[in-house]
């Protein structure tokens, strides 16, 4: 499993403040904003076809990925900060450990609308 994590610079910058491009050419069916107190987690789960795209609007977060094609491998721990994205490909199970209060917006290509989150979510133990 290889992830990266990104820092989102502007593309365009002047005295009136910047342009950040946070996704470009992709197929977004839902967007959503979480908020998170410091020590909360979230997630725990996996998704089999979904594809989830995090980035982190303020605070910090603690992304623990587990790929769950392959039981050998072992868990990857990600730090997220303010500007930091992730792209979270389907059979990866993802938790989001609060470190701060924090504000995330979350990106997937299936709907979360009429069972579209629900039905392709499944929960584990991180």
């Amino acid at each position: 499993m290889k992830i990266k994590k990104e820092k989102i610079k502007p593309v365009f910058k002047d005295g009136r403040g910047a342009i950040y491009d946070l996704l470009d050419k992709e197929n977004i069916k839902h967007i959503g904003m979480l908020t998170s107190k410091k020590g909360s987690v979230r997630g725990s789960h996996y998704h089999k076809t979904a594809r989830q795209i995090t980035y982190i609007f303020s605070g910090k977060i603690k992304l623990t990925l587990k790929n769950m094609d392959d039981n050998s491998e072992k868990p990857q721990i990600i730090i997220m900060d303010e500007g930091d994205i992730v792209d979270i490909p389907p059979m990866v199970a993802h938790s989001l450990e609060a470190l701060e209060d924090t504000t995330f917006l979350v990106f997937t290509d299936r709907q979360r609308s009429d069972g579209g989150y629900e039905d392709d979510t499944y929960r584990v133990e991180m």
